[in-house]
Order: C-alpha cells, then sequence, then structure tokens
C-alpha cells in the first residue's frame, strides 16, 4: 500500500475501535513507520530489503504489550483538556504516561500497516527474512484504491454505529 492509504486505514480503523483522536493521530504517524525506516531509495537493493526485518511484528507487538502492561494499573484522559489539567497538577507522570501511550499506539499503527501489507504483497510471519501473504492488488493500482476506500468505509460505519448512533 501507499503511504496515504495505510494512514487512512488505519485512521479509519483505530477511530472505529476507539471514538478518540489521540490514539487515532498516534496511530496514522505509526502506520508509516515500517516503511520509513527503509529509506527511499527505491532501487534493486532496497527492493529485496523491503518488507523484512522493518515488517516483523514481534518488533511492535512487545512494545505494545509492555506499554499497555505500564498503563493498565492508570485512567488515562481522552480528551485534551483532561491531558492539559493532568499535565497541571502531575507533569512528570503525565509526560512520561504520554509519551508511553504514544509509543503502545504507534506500535499499534505499525501493526496495522503490517496487516495491510500481508494483503499486497507479503510480510515476515516467522522468519523476519521471509514473506507471507495474500496478493489481493498491486500497489499503487486502481484495485488499491478500491480496497482501501471500501475499508475506509467500512470502518467509518463501525464508528458511526458504536459513537453516534
Amino acid at each position: 500500500m501507499q503511504w496515504y492509504n495505510h494512514r487512512l486505514v488505519t485512521a479509519t480503523c483505530v477511530y472505529a475501535a476507539t471514538g478518540s483522536l489521540l490514539p487515532t493521530l498516534f496511530a496514522c504517524q505509526g502506520s508509516i513507520f515500517p516503511d520509513s525506516i527503509e529509506g527511499h531509495n527505491y532501487d534493486s537493493e532496497w527492493k529485496k530489503k523491503h518488507r523484512t526485518k522493518s515488517h516483523y511484528w514481534p518488533f511492535y507487538l512487545v512494545p505494545v504489550v509492555l506499554c499497555a502492561f505500564y498503563l493498565k494499573t492508570m485512567v488515562l484522559p481522552w480528551s485534551v483538556n483532561e491531558w492539559l489539567v493532568w499535565f497541571q497538577n502531575d507533569s512528570f507522570n503525565c509526560i512520561v504516561s504520554g509519551v508511553i501511550y504514544a509509543v503502545m499506539w504507534g506500535s499499534i499503527g505499525a501493526l496495522c500497516h503490517i496487516a495491510e501489507d500481508f494483503f499486497c504483497g507479503g510480510v515476515p510471519l516467522i522468519n523476519p527474512n521471509e514473506r507471507v501473504g495474500v496478493r489481493l492488488f498491486k500497489v499503487a493500482t486502481p484495485q488499491e484504491y478500491r480496497i482501501s476506500f471500501g475499508l475506509m468505509i467500512f470502518f467509518m460505519a463501525i464508528a458511526f454505529f458504536r459513537f453516534h448512533y
């Protein structure tokens, strides 16, 4: 998938799951991380390494689990105003928890990216150097846009019925 489709599909998915803009924004940014750490030199050497170690899901699942474990004892605010009140009262814990919260949702965004790439070529499943997946479409084709648009509509419908109906 192209980066903007990763962002849009991930954002609608996370919003449908949470109904909150803050995790949606962090996950949206995290959804391009696996590709962005590979660089932008799209030569044959890059293609050999693309979707290998940078797309290995345990690298992103471990931070999610560790961050969730840390945050499980805390009741985190969902709105920006509640974060500001918390910051005024306990700035150190607010900053630490905020960073951990951002890392957790960014890692969830990266996991969404990997799941999305599973359907357009392949990603490492067991071995970080071997790709496994289903190729439903080629990147940058009309089929990618149709599938991305369909997924966004699906997730927006879920969000609508969960939070607005």
